[in-house]
């Protein structure tokens, strides 16, 4: 009964040990860190249903809804075609990436001719960069020309 006791304080002993020497005072303890990644929002340029057309035809004001937080700003190439007429134009990069969507109107110049309203196809294209990520955007849909 003596060497049960002794071996039942023993256990105990080395138990308390092992738990005090574990546990260090709440100043000490590591924590685990979460190691945030650079995450970028989703970066999106999106072209509205419509563009407005100037009084001549000769210019589409087409809007773009655009997202791109932690990106530089970069020129978004935009192409109108319509049947036989083409233009091209430039956002520029005179505008603000961040993670909410902004409204940013890209006149496009035919380049011959005039557009007139009903169906045209918009293409976009644009390279945004930053320190750690490039993302690509091209994309092209129908819009109405108004």
């Amino acid at each position: 009964m003596r060497r049960l006791v002794r071996i039942g304080v023993l256990v105990l002993a080395i138990t308390v040990a092992l738990v005090t020497a574990l546990q260090a005072p709440a100043s000490a303890r590591s924590r685990k860190r979460h190691h945030k990644r650079h995450h970028h929002p989703p970066s999106t340029v999106e072209v509205a249903d419509t563009a407005s057309l100037s009084s001549d035809g000769r210019t589409a004001d087409v809007v773009l809804q655009v997202r791109c937080g932690g990106f530089d700003p970069t020129n978004i190439r935009v192409t109108v075609q319509q049947n036989a007429i083409d233009g091209t134009g430039n956002s520029g990069s005179n505008y603000k990436c961040s993670a909410q969507v902004q409204r940013l109107v890209v006149p496009v110049t035919a380049a011959s001719g005039a557009f007139h309203p009903g169906t045209a196809v918009v293409s976009i294209r644009a390279t945004f960069r930053s320190t750690s990520a490039t993302k690509d955007v091209n994309s092209s849909r129908g819009i109405q020309l108004t």
